[in-house]
């Protein structure tokens, strides 16, 4: 089968979607729920909250699910092919690529999904509420992101793989409150799996036609459906995932005892590293959000420090 040209803009198509995803979301948390706060119903204002923002996001995320799907699922079906490519354009493009995918996909999993799912409590009492809550909107978001990353074919345990990474990663923005330390191990998962593949380079994945072993769900007929693997060293198509998830925790945990020791502040929520949270507590606040990006001076002085070799702190 002839593989369809890939060219970089069309890779760089997908994290600019899921950036757009993203900040759609967070204007649904600050514009509806502004309005509701003030009318002061309960637990009606929680139920028009929810439908207000949820209804119009999901039409926004099924129409840019349709361009995804119309421009990038051939992509999805010859990734060999696309990593390569990437490979192919050097370290400065492949960096930004990750970078993006990285702060895209946070902004829309823990930044919107987990901050507004937090906010959805009017089915329990606040006694109830505590602790439920961040372990709800976890598992919803973890959840989300696991399916958006298996959507159109579906290992179990790959599945259960991304799954858990999105615990790990929900979990370190829930005890954080900042955003960045999601988007950090987020983009070294990103690199760990490029260097994952291009260890295995070379290898084709186990048919599944051929082994009771691999446990799969075909969504989408993809383009090596009907090719038989040759004789080149087989690999499971889950270990890479599962490999991954290992050297995400790896990576989470010594970041996490580095930055506590060195640099405490970087555990505490920042100026911008809790934006997103400080959007959904005070929506509605048009005065309050626009005191957040006061930062923007503050980034620009630690920015001249950083080019002097000042010591300057990170958040």
């Amino acid at each position: 089968m002839r593989t369809p040209e890939i060219r970089p803009e069309t890779l760089l198509l997908s994290p600019v979607l899921v950036l757009l995803v993203g900040g759609i979301g967070l204007f649904f948390l600050v514009g509806p729920s502004g309005i509701l706060d003030r009318l002061s119903l309960f637990p009606l204002q929680e139920v028009a909250h929810a439908t207000g923002f949820f209804l119009p996001y999901a039409l926004c995320v099924l129409a840019l699910l349709a361009l995804h799907d119309r421009y990038l699922a051939k992509v999805c079906f010859v990734v060999d092919e696309a990593v390569e490519v990437l490979l192919s354009f050097g370290p400065v493009y492949l960096a930004s690529f990750l970078s993006l995918a990285a702060l895209g996909e946070e902004l829309l999993f823990r930044g919107f999904l987990q901050e507004g799912a937090s906010r959805l409590v009017w089915f329990l009492s606040p006694e109830e509420s505590e602790g439920k809550v961040a372990a709800w909107a976890i598992f919803f978001s973890a959840a989300a992101f696991a399916f958006i990353h298996q959507r159109y074919r579906i290992y179990p345990a790959a599945f259960v793989a991304v799954f858990l990474v999105g615990l790990f990663l929900g979990w370190s923005y829930a005890v954080s409150r900042n955003l960045w330390i999601p988007v950090i191990l987020h983009a070294l998962w990103n690199a760990g799996e490029l260097a994952l593949y291009i260890i295995w380079r070379g290898r084709e994945p186990v048919d599944p036609r051929s082994r009771k072993d691999v446990l799969w769900i075909p969504l989408v007929p993809d383009a090596h459906d009907d090719e038989r693997p040759g004789e080149r060293p087989h690999v499971h198509p889950s270990l890479p995932y599962w490999a991954s998830v290992l050297l995400v925790g790896i990576l989470g945990a010594a970041f996490v005892w580095f930055a506590s020791d060195a640099f405490p502040e970087l555990l505490r929520p920042g100026i911008l590293g809790s934006l997103p949270h400080e959007l959904a507590i005070g929506a509605g606040d048009k005065g309050h959000i626009r005191e957040k990006f006061l930062f923007l001076p503050a980034v620009a002085e630690d920015a001249r420090r950083v080019i002097r070799h000042e010591h300057v702190r990170l958040f």
